[in-house]
């Protein structure tokens, strides 16, 4: 089934959910509202399970010796997805928000109906926002603002932040945010990433890619206590590994091509089908009921406007159903998310949302004021 990438933002802390509440601090002391449903602990545990046997099977493909460059490359990404080692508690893989049966979504129904957001690697925390899919995100454009429209377009997440200009792709800008969000994966910088992965199976694949410089960093004694160390990294320190400039150059480019990975996978045709009716439809191999056709009819129709954000197509363009835009649909709060009651420090002294209720998720709005904002023309 087609799933497209819709990026408007829709005000995600307020999706409908039901009144679960969780706090509780990061070394898993539990505060006295934390009711985490045996429904979503059994789910949980099934999706684990599930990511360790997509990830055994895709390591054994990897290690065959007839694989051509883009096998590997796609294997490679595929690993990294579903490893659940690149977290600080070794027990999140980026796949846990976004498992194909899900459309590459968020796959546990007892959270969707309840948090709405997914918790992190450290279990007490929670995300800020609903996992988006990343089917098809790879049709997103490096984010740039379009003046005769009048509009930014392109860029990843919900607020755009991954713009996608450094890398020249906003799917592997995108890809490296999880693994260092504290409310998500977890490390506390990039070079915890790099570490981890020279010690999994498959440093031999990503050795014979990249190269053997990509893992040849001298480590400090210490590293093992840092990398069990949640972030996020102090505002004082935020690189607490001690390399040589060297080594961090190694490291951070090891990042950049971790994040390329995971984004050809991301953008290959194992995520990207293009199987739902419609393709079958606009290929000739099915045909829309009259019911089918009638909803096209009302979708296309200037009652409802829906194809002017949604596109599906017109002069050079595919069927893609987005505009690759973003709009604030102005939802209200939705303060059974467990993220609006993370305003308390935890063991580390990291308070998830200082602000509590009061907090506004303010979007593209919220990106564009802030230090991430590339392009200060943009801000107005």
């Amino acid at each position: 089934m087609r799933h497209p990438v819709l990026l408007c933002f829709a005000g995600v802390l307020a999706i409908c959910g039901a009144g679960l509440v969780l706090r509780a601090d990061r070394e898993g002391k539990s505060l006295p509202n934390n009711t985490l449903p045996e429904s979503a602990r059994a789910e949980i545990a099934a999706v684990e399970a599930e990511i360790n046997g997509i990830e055994a099977e895709t390591l054994a493909k990897a290690q065959q010796g007839s694989l051509d460059a883009s096998q590997q490359v796609l294997l490679l990404g595929k690993l990294l997805f579903y490893d659940r080692q690149l977290s600080v508690q070794r027990n999140e893989a980026c796949a846990f928000c976004h498992m194909p049966e899900a459309e590459f979504t968020g796959p546990v129904s007892a959270l969707n109906q309840t948090t709405v957001a997914y918790l992190g690697s450290v279990r007490t925390h929670f995300n800020g926002r609903i996992p988006q899919t990343h089917a098809y995100a790879s049709f997103s454009p490096v984010l740039h603002y379009n003046a005769p429209q009048g509009d930014l377009v392109g860029g990843a997440f919900w607020d755009m932040r991954a713009t996608g200009l450094r890398l020249n792709s906003p799917l592997a800008e995108q890809a490296q945010g999880p693994p260092l969000d504290p409310n998500e994966m977890g490390l506390i910088e990039p070079a915890c990433v790099v570490y981890r992965i020279s010690s999994e199976p498959y440093r031999a694949v990503a050795e014979h890619l990249w190269g053997v410089q990509a893992f040849a960093i001298r480590w400090p004694a210490d590293v093992g206590t840092i990398w069990d160390r949640p972030g996020p990294a102090s505002e004082g320190n935020p690189r607490p590994v001690r390399l040589r400039a060297v080594d961090r150059g190694i490291a951070l480019t090891t990042y950049d091509q971790i994040a390329g990975a995971i984004a050809a996978n991301e953008g290959s045709p194992e995520v990207n089908s293009f199987s739902s009716k419609y393709d079958l439809v606009t290929a000739g191999k099915a045909q829309f009921t009259p019911e089918e056709n009638a909803g096209y009819a009302l979708f296309r129709s200037k009652a409802t406007h829906c194809n002017e954000c949604h596109r599906d197509g017109g002069p050079g363009e595919e069927p893609l159903f987005t505009d690759f835009t973003a709009s604030n649909l102005g939802l209200p709060q939705n303060r059974s998310i467990p993220f609006y009651h993370e305003d308390v420090p935890d063991g580390f002294g990291y308070t998830a949302n200082k602000l509590g209720t009061a907090f506004v998720d303010n979007g593209v709005g919220g990106f564009l004021q802030g230090p991430g904002n590339p392009d200060e023309q943009w801000t107005q």
